[in-house]
Parts: structure tokens; C-alpha cells; sequence
């Protein structure tokens, strides 16, 4: 277990070999969890390699997602999604949505 700690400690191609050492060593283990991690390693082998490589994550994406779920349920009661775009755009983009009625000035 040891072995699979110390592959996040490397960057780059070699986090990649470290990996694939451990998945080794895992399945010729004979131990079940050891057998069933190993497999899972390798059915999502790609985004783990895309991970230790270049540093990717989905963890923006899943950000974004929590700041439009609490933005849907601030805005509860409204009557049309006009507002909740808005609020997302705000929110979200940092962009400041066009003010109807004001000649059209952006507010901020």
C-alpha cells in the first residue's frame, strides 16, 4: 500500500510507472481488495494517467455545478429563468447582464 502512496509523490512519466508497479504487484498479490483495486486502476487507467501527468481534475467543473445548484435554490419563487441566468452570469462569468429599462446600461 505503501507503493501506491508514494505515486503521488512523483510527477510527470514516472508517476505513471509507479502506478503501473503497484497495479502489478497488486494483482499477482492473491489478496481480493488488492485484486478489485487493481482492476478498477486499470478500467479507469486514462484520467488517472491524464491526473498524475498534466494535473487535470474535474474539480472546476464539479465547483461550478455546487455554485448553480445554490444558485437555483436562491432562485426559488421567480417567475421566469431570466433571473437565475442572470444571477449565474454574475455569479459565475463576472460578466454584468444588460439592465432592461435602464437605456439598456450595464449596472454594477
Amino acid at each position: 500500500m505503501e507503493q501506491l502512496r508514494d505515486v503521488f509523490h512523483y510527477s510527470g512519466g514516472y508517476a505513471p510507472v509507479q502506478l503501473q508497479g503497484f497495479v502489478t504487484m497488486a494483482t499477482r498479490s492473491g489478496l481480493a481488495p488488492f485484486i478489485k483495486l487493481a482492476s478498477r486502476i486499470r478500467s479507469h487507467q486514462v484520467g488517472i494517467d491524464a491526473a498524475l501527468i498534466h494535473g487535470l481534475s474535474n474539480a472546476r467543473v464539479e465547483s461550478a455545478n455546487n455554485k448553480l445548484r445554490l444558485l437555483t435554490r436562491l432562485a426559488f419563487g421567480f417567475h421566469s429563468p431570466a433571473p437565475l441566468i442572470s444571477l449565474a452570469i454574475v455569479k459565475l462569468d463576472g460578466l454584468c447582464p444588460l439592465c432592461r429599462g435602464v437605456g439598456d446600461q450595464r449596472f454594477y
